[in-house]
């Protein structure tokens, strides 16, 4: 992340700042909305690359009936994952929520399932129809997920909530802030690599800010390195 104005982390924000009521009335739903849409889409996509190396198997959950409902759904989801943890020994995934256009909820999970017949999902799944994409080929993984976001995070039904659930056994991303470290990444690691990519948005409080993304495995393996640690 590349900020214009200084980023300031670890602050405390007085009381009366947060219940200021000129700061509320600039927040106006579709800022929260469009707020909500970037945080989910960075913690998605971060912690998907964070375990790229074990999350190979792209999976969609459909209904066969018309269900609306995201409390049943997701019970109905919950009970599925218990089913494949009863038949499966550590299952790890994320997966995110989406409303087709006749409103019915499906699900898009990354899991670490590996090779599975599409027929033995869908008979664990128990509620529809499943359907197995492969991702081995997909450079940016975590921005071919959160795609599925675009359009969601203004129904009524995620207000408050959600809009997608992890394992807890996933690894979290680790985060440098320090100028030494940055520098340290940007000066060898980073400088030579085109990123896979790249988003760029105005903030009131961080000026133009610059996301970008490299894949260093794509990078390493034309001289034969198929791993790095992180």
């Amino acid at each position: 992340m590349e900020y214009e104005k200084p980023y300031y982390k670890d602050y405390e924000i007085l009381e009366e700042w947060k219940n200021n009521d000129i700061t509320k009335e600039k927040q106006t739903t579709k800022d929260r909305a469009e707020y909500s849409l970037k945080r989910a889409k960075n913690e998605i996509r971060r912690v998907i690359n964070s375990n790229f190396d074990i999350l190979d198997k792209f999976t969609t959950l459909t209904f066969k009936e018309n269900k609306t409902d995201l409390d049943y759904c997701n019970y109905e989801f919950n009970k599925f994952i218990k089913r494949l943890k009863y038949r499966y020994e550590k299952i790890e995934y994320i997966v995110v929520v989406e409303f087709q256009k006749r409103g019915a909820v499906h699900y898009h999970m990354l899991s670490n399932l590996g090779y599975i017949k599409n027929k033995t999902l869908q008979h664990i799944w128990k509620n529809g129809f499943v359907k197995i994409n492969r991702i081995d080929r997909v450079d940016n993984v975590g921005s071919y997920v959160v795609k599925y976001l675009e359009k969601d995070l203004n129904d009524k039904r995620l207000k408050g909530r959600k809009c997608y659930f992890k394992s807890k056994g996933l690894k979290e991303p680790i985060q440098y802030t320090q100028k030494k470290e940055v520098d340290a990444l940007t000066g060898s690691l980073l400088q030579d690599l085109e990123p896979v990519y790249q988003n760029q948005y105005n903030s009131e409080y961080t000026g133009k800010t610059i996301y970008k993304q490299f894949n260093l495995i794509k990078s390493l393996e034309p001289i034969g390195t198929k791993s790095v640690s992180k």
